[in-house]
């Protein structure tokens, strides 16, 4: 039984690995694609404990993108009369609830007792590199079949490399990805008499590359899921396209007639958002006072929220 179940979890992963990886490469910001270690500690509860007793966890994997993490751990429980330490593979499906929270199951084998392991818990995302989460586990007969299913509950904290590098912090309004080719510098603005209502159109469809949708032309909230046509990271990545770029006393002058309000697409990030609507981030939080207060709390933007901005 041991063995149809280990390989039907590596059937399993084998499977979805190349739908993953595919996504990572042409997937938004959000599916990372990226190495990382993690480690958990709690207690453990057993048929046979009368206790419960300490349990750990630390292992190693690849996030294939923001719904898919799969690794390999060492983990070990102690049912109050013997100790189990053995090797495990899981697959982590992941589910965004906004706000940094996701919620998260856990499917494995492990490579003792029956082997089989599952497990839910909830996730919050710290810093683009850091992770925290609660998670229970049940173990089944990790030891054999007359000691029983173990059962566990644990904190943890994972840390994916590579993701500090790709952003800096700017005038403490966003993350900011550094991208491969230099981003041209833009030269202050003329200054303006009256504060103009349009910004510079851009040579694509705003409707198939974008990063918000106006309510006006929003049909159902669904769309702020749909994929674009483009990547909005290499579109956006500059003020290129822009005729003009508005700067704070610019937005000072707009009024209600000169704004609409947006929600945000997935995969968007405030720089993004700045740099389609042409737009400093400075700018960007004078229209919009609670992106300050996200970005110092190390919190991002996400998929719904909404934004005002210059009426094109």
């Amino acid at each position: 039984m041991n063995k149809r179940l280990a390989a039907l979890l590596l059937v399993g992963l084998g499977g979805l690995a190349p739908q993953a990886f595919a996504q990572s490469d042409t997937g938004s910001a959000d599916q990372v694609g990226a190495w990382f270690i993690e480690g958990a500690t709690g207690l453990g509860l057993s048929k046979e404990a009368e206790e419960s007793n300490l349990y750990w966890r630390a292992g190693t994997g690849y996030r294939l993108n923001q719904y898919l993490d799969l690794g390999v751990a060492v983990s070990s429980l102690h049912d109050g009369v013997a100790n189990s330490e053995a090797v495990e593979a899981f697959m982590r499906p992941t589910f965004s609830l906004g706000e940094g929270y996701s919620l998260y199951s856990e499917l494995g084998y492990r490579d003792e007792g029956d082997g089989l392991f599952a497990g839910l818990g909830v996730k919050y995302q710290l810093t683009p590199s850091w992770e925290v989460n609660l998670g229970y586990r049940w173990y089944q007969e990790p030891v054999s079949e007359s000691r029983g299913d173990s059962y566990t509950l644990a904190i943890g904290v994972q840390y994916l490399f590579g993701q500090s590098n790709k952003y800096q912090h700017v005038s403490n309004y966003d993350f900011v990805e550094i991208s491969v080719e230099p981003t041209p510098a833009v030269s202050k603005p003329a200054p303006v008499v009256t504060a103009p209502a349009v910004v510079a159109l851009l040579e694509e469809s705003s409707e198939t590359c974008r990063t918000t949708i106006a309510m006006t032309d929003l049909d159902n909230i669904d769309q702020v899921y749909e994929p674009n046509d483009c990547n909005i990271y290499q579109r956006f990545y500059s003020y290129g396209h822009c005729e003009h770029v508005f700067d704070v006393q610019d937005v000072l002058g707009m009024d209600s007639a000169n704004l609409e309000d947006h929600v945000i697409v997935q995969g968007a990030w405030l720089h993004l958002i700045a740099q389609e609507h042409c737009l400093t981030i400075d700018a960007l939080s004078v229209l919009n006072p609670w992106i300050k207060v996200r970005v110092d709390n190390n919190k991002f933007v996400f998929p719904k929220e909404k934004l005002s901005l210059p009426i094109r």
